[in-house]
């Protein structure tokens, strides 16, 4: 009886306080060169609170158009310069998607199709390359 007890109790510990799970979908493949600094901050978060566990999916192909296809309320997704031919082209709505964070103008976003009026607090953080800055800064989006 003590062991069904005490297995009930670790059951609903482990219920209550697990972590609310969020979703970064990448268009990248592990392979790419801003993988290690995007897991380094992925990392840093999860380590400095106990509220989300975030985690990173690699959704590579299709023009970089799969990962923003997988978002849901749970999630958000790193969009590529293809963002703006998807959108041009009609493979996606801008309406339906809202930028969270951006490095410059728009070199590095995040995205998400959830409503962001009613969230406290919401903070994202990114790295980019010496040489995605310079490539921004020339084109005058720094």
């Amino acid at each position: 009886m003590k062991k069904l007890l005490a297995s009930v109790c670790l059951l609903f510990a482990t219920n209550v306080f697990s972590a609310e799970l969020i979703k970064i979908y990448s268009p990248y493949s592990p392979a790419h060169s801003g993988t290690p600094a995007l897991l380094k901050i992925v990392d840093e978060a999860n380590a400095l609170q106990s509220v989300y566990k975030f985690v990173v999916e690699f959704k590579p192909g299709g023009n970089q158009i799969i990962a923003v296809k997988f978002l849901d309320e749970n999630s958000v997704a790193v969009i590529a310069p293809a963002y703006v031919e998807n959108v041009a082209s009609g493979k996606l709505d801008a309406n339906n998607y809202t930028p969270i964070y951006a490095l410059g103008d728009a070199c590095w976003v995040g995205i998400t199709n959830v409503d962001l009026k009613n969230r406290k607090e919401l903070v994202v953080g990114g790295v980019s390359s010496v040489g995605r800055a310079m490539d921004c800064d020339s084109v005058g989006l720094s």
